[in-house]
């Protein structure tokens, strides 16, 4: 349970995304707040309905933007040790539907984790991972 409501939490950006759900993709709305990332699709009564616990900014150690898909990109919550592999349940992929509008989340979630966490490396799935270069670890 979280509370949604707080006095130093606003809504930054907002828009439809969709989410990689068992090698598939389902169109969701995403909400960017100052501090966490918040998943919904929408009920038939009008409601949104949360479909995943909320991704903390502070968390995110690593984001991968150069997918082989060009309007996706994945979060990596701090929990993964460096070098390791990056996949696993917690990651969050997501896919914007044009390249701009990934470019405008990817932008965004940057400052704000460099603002709660300090300097962020972009990951990319393209590079050989024994490089230091290759993965993105917030200091």
């Amino acid at each position: 349970m979280f509370q949604l409501c707080a006095d130093d939490r606003h809504l930054l950006l907002s828009g439809d995304m969709f989410r990689s759900e068992n090698r598939q993709w389902r169109k969701i709305t995403v909400f960017l707040f100052t501090d966490m990332l918040l998943q919904t699709v929408p009920e038939s009564d009008g409601y949104l309905r949360v479909i995943a616990e909320p991704t903390m900014l502070r968390d995110v150690a690593a984001m991968d933007a150069q997918r082989h898909h060009a309007t996706e990109f994945v979060l990596y919550p701090s929990s993964r040790v460096p070098g390791a592999s990056l996949s696993g349940k917690s990651k969050v992929a997501l896919r914007g539907q044009s390249t701009d509008q990934k470019i405008a989340w990817k932008s965004v979630i940057e400052q704000r984790v460099r603002s709660l966490r300090g300097s962020l490396d972009i990951y990319s799935s393209n590079s050989d991972l024994s490089s230091s270069s290759a993965s993105a670890i917030v200091i």
